[in-house]
């Protein structure tokens, strides 16, 4: 009640009584960090008898208020100086002790290249905690290709430069068949349809190798350069192809 008295002889809106009343609601509702800095602007602010109010008010609140030491470093490296951190959402800077209320705190720290870290620490009142968080180097935005090289072009390309293959010699072998007829039934005399015909297949079947050996040349350069790409393991599969 002479808290009260005294609070109300001076100006509702000055920074005194602002300082004064937020500070106990603060330290009430366990936000110490926030009732700290509203004490020492009670104690710039405010006349003498109420200075002693916030003064020990204030003795209590930095008996009660938290530390968390907190370093951040690359993964077996030196430590970081352009991390990020923030404590329940709020963005904080790095001091060399971070003042912090008592109880549970979502902590989540960042860097550039690097993956963020985030962990749940409980603090009690007028502990500090000290923490190391090493941050790993962030995946880059290729690195899944190169770890995991796409063989579904390349092989496709080699099955297709197969089946051409097989066609062409399908047709080599039915002229050489067509040849061998015309030999036994109407050689010398055959006709120029029947010679055609056989003219007609091995072109055809001459055309389809040439681009069923190109298909498998350009299906094993692709498979090459997928899996010789950084990081693409030698070896997904093990395999090594020459031409």
């Amino acid at each position: 009640m002479l808290a009260e008295g005294r609070i109300a002889s001076a100006d509702p809106g000055d920074a005194c009584v602002t300082s004064y009343e937020e500070a106990q609601q603060a330290r009430n509702a366990g936000e110490l960090v926030r009732s700290k800095a509203n004490l020492r602007l009670c104690m710039k602010s405010c006349p003498q008898a109420l200075v002693r109010d916030c003064d020990g008010w204030l003795q209590d609140v930095e008996r009660n208020i938290g530390h968390l030491d907190l370093r951040v470093e690359g993964a077996g490296g030196p430590p970081l100086r352009n991390a990020r951190l923030t404590i329940d959402g709020v963005p904080r800077s790095f001091n060399e002790r971070i003042e912090i209320d008592p109880g549970g705190h979502d902590v989540r720290v960042e860097a550039e290249e690097r993956q963020p870290a985030a962990l749940r620490i409980e603090v009690a009142p007028g502990a500090t905690i000290q923490h190391t968080v090493r941050l790993a180097a962030s995946r880059g935005p290729n690195s899944r290709a190169r770890r995991e090289p796409a063989l579904a072009g390349p092989l496709t390309l080699g099955i297709a430069g197969l089946v051409v293959l097989t066609v062409a010699g399908a047709l080599t072998i039915a002229g050489h068949v067509d040849v061998s007829k015309m030999r036994h039934s109407c050689a010398p005399t055959c006709s120029d349809h029947r010679v055609e015909t056989v003219r007609s297949l091995w072109t055809a079947s001459g055309i389809l190798a040439g681009a069923g050996g190109a298909a498998l040349v350009a299906s094993g350069v692709w498979l090459g350069l997928e899996l010789s790409d950084k990081g693409a393991t030698k070896a997904t599969f093990g395999l090594r192809f020459s031409f």
